[in-house]
């Protein structure tokens, strides 16, 4: 693949994604796990098999700023996961769904915790603002 030809396509790819995880004002925003999914139904027909699974290899599965529910009713944004497992990230946790109020901060390493991811989470979904904890 010549070098254009990757940067078109890795171009192509990047934008989809964030077509599909961006909020606008006619859509809410996608969960990086169902843009995951769209983007590898595209594959091979339109977009480079191998490139895709590479984009997301690099973004995570919760890539950093990624709103989160743990498995102790906490939703957290993830905060810090390079250089990490990809499932146990550090998470900054600011709203307790089981109680449905906002909580004091608390910063969660989950490579040294029992809780751990649930899934990802749209603030819409929830009803609630995580702008000021960002």
């Amino acid at each position: 693949m010549s070098n254009y030809r990757f940067m078109v396509e890795w171009g192509g790819i990047v934008d989809i994604f964030d077509a599909l995880t961006a909020s606008r004002c006619y859509k809410e925003a996608m969960s990086t796990a169902a843009a995951f999914k769209i983007l590898i139904s595209l594959t091979p027909a339109q977009l480079d098999h191998s490139l895709v699974y590479e984009f997301i290899r690099c973004i995570g599965v919760y890539p950093v700023g990624s709103l989160v529910l743990l498995s102790n009713e906490h939703v957290g944004v993830v905060w810090q996961a390079k250089n990490r497992d990809v499932l146990h990230p550090i998470v900054k946790c600011f709203y307790s769904l089981k109680h449905k109020h906002y909580i004091d901060v608390t910063m969660i390493d989950l490579l040294k915790s029992d809780v751990y991811i649930e899934r990802g989470v749209s603030p819409s979904s929830l009803d609630i603002d995580p702008s000021p904890f960002y």
